[in-house]
C-alpha cells in the first residue's frame, strides 16, 4: 500500500499563525457588537480622527493636500513663520502676538479638518461638535505645547524692561556660579528675577556709605535700598544677589537682604550669549579703579 508523502508545493495552505488568530478574534468581537445592535459609528470615528492627526496638527496640510494649494500654501507659511516668531523673539509682546496668531489660524484650520473628517455630523450637533473638539485641540497645542516648545532648552524672563533667554541649570550649566555673572533664580515668594552675582560662597561682603566690598574689592552701589554698613559672610551654597530691579517704598533694606541670599538650589539657569544671531546687552560687574585692591583697567 503505498503512502502519502507531505507535498512541497508553495500552495499548501499555511498554518494559522498568532497573528491571524488575534485578528480573527477581534473580527468575532466586532460582529457580536454589530448584531447586538450597538452604534459602530463612534469607532469609526475615532478612526477617522486618527488618520486626520497630520492635518490637526499641521494648520493648512488638509487644503494643501486636497488639491487647494491656493489656500493651503500661505496657511501652513503663516503658521509657520508666527510660530518662528514667537521661539525666537527677545520682545515679550511680538511673541504673545505671534502665539495668539498662530493659535487663531490653527483653530481655523482645525474647524475645517473636522467638518471633513466628520461629514455625519448635521446641524447644532455638527457646529457643537467642532467647536468642542477644536478648542480642546488647541488649548492642548499651545497651553502644553507650543507654551512649552522651548523650555527644555530656553525660558523667556523679562527683568528691568529688558527680556533674555536664559537655559536652564543642568547638561547646559556648570554646577557652580561665578561673581559677576547675570543669572534667573527664584525671588521672595516664588516669582522670578534676573541679576548679577555680587558674591559667592565663602566670600565676605560689607556695606559702606557709598559702595559695597566683597573680599576687599570695592564696588560701586547697586540701589539706594543697599544697606549703608554691616558686614555678612556667605554661608557654604548661597549666594549674594541683589535685586536691582525690585522698588520698595519705606525701609526694606532688611527684607531685601534676606531675599539677597539665594540658595544654588534657586538658581533657574543664565543667558545664552547668542539667540539666533541676537546677543542681550547685560553690564558688567566692575570694581571702582581707586581702590586698592581693584584690578588694573
Amino acid at each position: 500500500m503505498a503512502t502519502m508523502k507531505s507535498s512541497p508545493s508553495p500552495y499548501y495552505p499555511p498554518r494559522a499563525t498568532p497573528w491571524s488568530r488575534f485578528r480573527s478574534g477581534v473580527n468575532r468581537q466586532v460582529i457580536r457588537l454589530r448584531a447586538s445592535g450597538i452604534d459602530y459609528g463612534v469607532t469609526e470615528e475615532i478612526g477617522m480622527f486618527f488618520k486626520g492627526i497630520p492635518w490637526l496638527l499641521i494648520p493648512g496640510l488638509m487644503w494643501r493636500q486636497t488639491g487647494r494649494k491656493p489656500l493651503g500654501n500661505p496657511v501652513m507659511a503663516i503658521w509657520g513663520v508666527t510660530v518662528a516668531v514667537y521661539i525666537v523673539s527677545l520682545n515679550m509682546a511680538f511673541a504673545n502676538l505671534a502665539a495668539t496668531i498662530a493659535s487663531t489660524i490653527h483653530a481655523i484650520s482645525a474647524s475645517a479638518v473636522f467638518v471633513v473628517l466628520c461629514p455625519h455630523w448635521y446641524g447644532t450637533s455638527r457646529i457643537v461638535r467642532t467647536v468642542v473638539y477644536t478648542l480642546l485641540l488647541v488649548l492642548l497645542i499651545y497651553s502644553v505645547g507650543l507654551r512649552n516648545l522651548v523650555t527644555p532648552f530656553a525660558q523667556r524672563i523679562t527683568s528691568g524692561g529688558s527680556t533674555v533667554m536664559i537655559h536652564p541649570t543642568g547638561w547646559l550649566s556648570g554646577p557652580s556660579w561665578k561673581q559677576g555673572e547675570w543669572v534667573a533664580y527664584r525671588f521672595g515668594t516664588g516669582a522670578t528675577n534676573f541679576d548679577r552675582i555680587l558674591a559667592v560662597p565663602g566670600d565676605t561682603i560689607r556695606f559702606h556709605r557709598d559702595s559695597f566690598e566683597v573680599n576687599g574689592r570695592h564696588f560701586a552701589r547697586l540701589s539706594e535700598l543697599m544697606p549703608t554698613d554691616g558686614e555678612w559672610t556667605m554661608p557654604p551654597g548661597t549666594y549674594f544677589i541683589w535685586p536691582t530691579v525690585v522698588t520698595f517704598h519705606g525701609d526694606v533694606s532688611e527684607m531685601l537682604l534676606r531675599f539677597a541670599e539665594v540658595t544654588e538650589g534657586d538658581i533657574i539657569g543664565k543667558p545664552y550669549r547668542w539667540w539666533f544671531g541676537m546677543s542681550p546687552d547685560l553690564e558688567p560687574l566692575k570694581p571702582i579703579s581707586n581702590t586698592p585692591n581693584a584690578p588694573p583697567p
